[in-house]
């Protein structure tokens, strides 16, 4: 991928596009590109420094800090995605982000973000938002987990996982995560064989495809109207 087609798509979808023009320059321009390897890990659960990043391409697999030890993928963060805000506000981060694949990240370090929120204090309201974005998706997964029904559970599990829990895609169905069945499974608290009844009946829809070790979102709408009308 082009550097200027991954900045484009950074400043094309989620959070990052819905701030002003300038500071979308402005933080690109501050920012490094890194090429990173699968199974590298970028932000470390209860670091307390290092700057945010923005996924341009690949995929990165979320373990929240929170839970016991070996604890399953809680989420996963796609193109367009942003995390590592804690230490811009003096806090730890809450999780471990592992590339799934070779992924392509822009990375802001701490110093040159806090220099440029410091020439426009205005701009602290963007990062603002990111947390509070964060912050309500992983309220939204808590959410999930607890949901008695089994298939809406799951449904709701996949709708997060592929960012259309609440509408499509800035960048367009279909979506596909890089996610086993059983990982799937262990992420929406399910048995490998009943989530596997519940994604076949979804293929059977034509809502959803399933490929060697990934899941596609093919129709998000059907989806969410299983679950706010139920």
């Amino acid at each position: 991928m082009q550097m200027v087609d991954a900045a484009r798509l950074l400043t094309d979808a989620g959070w990052l596009s819905r701030q002003p023009l300038e500071f979308q320059q402005r933080l690109i321009a501050a920012g490094e590109w890194r090429e990173v390897e699968a199974g590298t890990t970028i932000n470390r659960a209860g670091d307390d420094s290092g700057g945010v990043w923005g996924i341009a391409a690949g995929q990165m697999n979320m373990t929240s800090a929170l839970g016991v030890s070996g604890s399953p993928v809680g989420d996963i963060q796609l193109p367009g995605s942003w995390g590592g805000v804690g230490p811009i506000f003096r806090r730890p981060r809450g999780a471990d982000a592992t590339a799934r694949m070779q992924s392509l990240v822009l990375y802001i370090p701490q110093a040159r973000l806090q220099r440029l929120l410091a020439e426009k204090p205005a701009w602290w309201q963007a990062m603002g938002e990111l947390a509070t974005d964060l912050a309500f998706r992983y309220a939204g997964a808590l959410g999930d987990i607890m949901i008695r029904n089994t298939n809406e559970r799951c449904t709701a599990v996949l709708l997060r996982l592929a960012d259309c829990r609440r509408r499509d895609r800035e960048l367009g169905l279909p979506v596909t995560i890089h996610c086993s069945q059983d990982e799937f499974a262990a992420i929406a608290n399910l048995s490998r064989q009943r989530a596997g009844i519940i994604l076949r009946e979804l293929v059977n829809r034509n809502y959803v495809e399933l490929g060697y070790r990934t899941i596609t979102v093919v129709a998000a709408a059907p989806l969410r109207s299983m679950i706010d009308q139920s």
